[in-house]
């Protein structure tokens, strides 16, 4: 994610965030920087990621499903 876009979300490289969609909750640590596109937020299929709730290659996520996840 763009820097500005984490910070306009009270969010900064690192923290832990949650990423709410119609198949679940996704978790995963912020990765923010400078030479990201706006708009754009990256999801690795790692095996330690459960990506696959996500179904597709694309999906649109509006601002308000991406929140700091608080244990």
């Amino acid at each position: 994610m763009h820097t500005n876009e984490a910070q306009s979300l009270d969010l900064m490289d690192g923290d832990p965030v949650c990423i709410q969609t119609e198949n679940g909750n996704f978790r995963a640590i912020l990765r923010a920087a400078e030479n990201m596109a706006t708009g754009v937020l990256v999801v690795p299929r790692h095996r330690k990621l459960a990506w696959q709730i996500f179904k597709t290659d694309r999906i649109h996520i509006s601002r308000e499903q991406i929140k700091k996840a608080v244990d």
